[in-house]
């Protein structure tokens, strides 16, 4: 209701820019999962982001549909009836055979024949004909997961992808390494890793921590042999061949996800953790690199924890910096939370998205629109309204270019309990500033300056209208 009046107070001002804005798109072909998979690649060569969605539908029957994109962030079901359909799984595309198109393979809890209606693990991996048609690949070796992750990778650098998956196997949590020979056929190496630990609903995340050219690992999970969370940073000798780092100081979650990223944009790699901790509480804690793949922990980030969720990296507002989104569960909420960054470890929630709260969920950033933006779809479960979706496209390059310069100005730090600067282009001069509080009242009109001192205004969110010559910028600031 506050939001209601303070728009309404203002009904004359035109040029208002918000800091990032996402409009959901209706995707009447696209089935509706939880426990689910989702995966962005152009499976038929026409340079547009094709999706696979996985999971259970509304009904709890299991689900595997390929869409192709039109260009234009329409899908139309493709024509592969027969792709293994599963839950609490992971799906991922690669060209394992360097024919240059995207294979793929599914693994996950999927329905048997015998007994009816018992489930089963079931992987199965597909090639690709190049027209995003696929075709089962029968004795591929790789063992069936669920409540898994993977990634592929090339990790001994002899120009293949690798792949590494963990999750529960045969009973057991289990974490294996297999090692592309070239041609899509892969082998089991699992003794390359030094002290591999075997995980369920784990967090799997490659990069090159070390700035030594290869790919280094990060294991988090619970391993179901004493149901402890354990967490393994591995680093690469440079042929896929793999050391223990011991204690690194990262937090092991599991439930959740890891993403490595340049965050900070010093050329390094940090990382950013999401999930429940040993003590079963809902965190996301962000790790700075130090350049050789030391990490230490930030403090006070914004960050609300989630598990049974995601969490991703994708620069949404094109202002050269990795934001964050984070989903999941967090009692008694379904989070979908965006975090707008301002390139010096300040994050901002960005205020006002159509993002709706999810469990049991995934997500994906693709331009699935062709804009040269990024655009979000989520899947997952939301109580009340039951198992979802949402395609949400990305609003940045509809802009002119005057607003993108606006729409991209940060404000830092916040939350503060004295100044915030105002991180505008140079040439944009600041004209006047009102500070309002969430009923729409104006609480102070500071002088015009590029920085804002609110020492005494009273702890509390207020709203800040900054005007220019290029139009008016609104942002939500918090005073602590």
């Amino acid at each position: 209701m506050a939001k209601k009046h303070y728009l309404l107070l203002l009904p004359f001002i035109i040029n208002t820019l918000q800091a990032q804005e996402f409009i959901i798109k209706e995707t009447p072909s696209v089935i509706n999962v939880q426990y689910s998979s989702v995966a962005f690649a152009d499976v038929n060569g026409d340079g547009f982001a094709d999706v696979l969605v996985a999971g259970a539908d509304g009904g709890y029957n299991l689900r595997s549909n390929l869409y192709f994109n039109d260009g234009h962030g329409n899908f139309t079901l493709s024509n592969n009836p027969n792709l293994l359909v599963i839950r609490e799984g992971a799906a991922a595309f690669a060209d394992i055979d360097n024919d240059g198109d995207q294979d793929l393979l599914i693994t996950g809890i999927t329905e048997v024949t015998s007994p009816s209606g018992s489930y089963g693990n079931r992987t199965k991996l597909y090639s690709n004909d190049g027209t995003g048609i696929f075709t089962e690949i029968q004795d591929h070796g790789i063992e069936a997961f669920s409540n898994s992750a993977m990634v592929f990778e090339d990790v001994d650098n002899d120009g293949d992808k690798d792949l590494i998956i963990a999750g529960f196997k045969g009973g057991n949590s289990a974490t294996n390494l297999y090692l592309n020979n070239g041609t899509g056929s892969f082998a089991l190496a699992n003794a390359n890793i030094n002290g591999l630990i075997n995980i369920a609903h784990p967090a799997i995340a490659l990069a090159d921590i070390d700035n030594d050219g290869d790919k280094d690992l990060l294991l988090s999970g619970i391993d179901h042999t004493d149901y402890q969370i354990k967490m393994g940073l591995y680093k690469n000798g440079g042929s896929g061949t793999f050391t223990k780092v011991n204690n690194p100081g990262i937090e092991p979650i599991f439930t959740g996800g890891a993403v490595f990223g340049d965050i900070d944009n010093d050329g390094d790699i940090d990382l950013l953790m999401v999930g429940a901790d040993p003590v079963y509480a809902k965190v996301a804690k962000l790790y700075t690199n130090d350049g050789t793949g030391t990490f230490t922990p930030v403090a006070d980030t914004p960050f609300i924890g989630a598990q049974y969720g995601s969490v991703k990296l994708a620069d949404v507002n094109n202002d050269g910096f990795k934001d964050v989104l984070i989903t999941g569960y967090r009692n008694p909420n379904m989070r979908a939370d965006l975090y707008m960054n301002n390139g010096s470890l300040g994050f901002t929630p960005a205020a006002d998205m159509p993002f709706i709260g999810m469990s049991n969920s995934a997500f994906e950033f693709a331009d699935v629109d062709n804009d040269a933006d990024m655009d979000v779809l989520i899947t997952g479960q939301n109580s009340p309204l039951g198992t979802l979706t949402k395609l949400y496209i990305n609003q940045t390059n509809t802009l002119s270019a005057a607003e993108r310069e606006l729409v991209a100005v940060k404000l830092y730090p916040n939350p503060s309990g004295g100044k915030i600067r105002i991180a505008l282009p140079e040439h944009i001069a600041v004209n006047k500033i009102e500070v309002y509080d969430t009923t729409g009242k104006k609480v102070w009109t500071p002088q015009p300056a590029s920085l804002i001192d609110i020492t005494a205004l009273p702890a509390s969110v207020y709203i800040v209208r900054i005007y220019t010559y290029k139009g008016i910028l609104i942002r939500k600031i918090i005073k602590n």
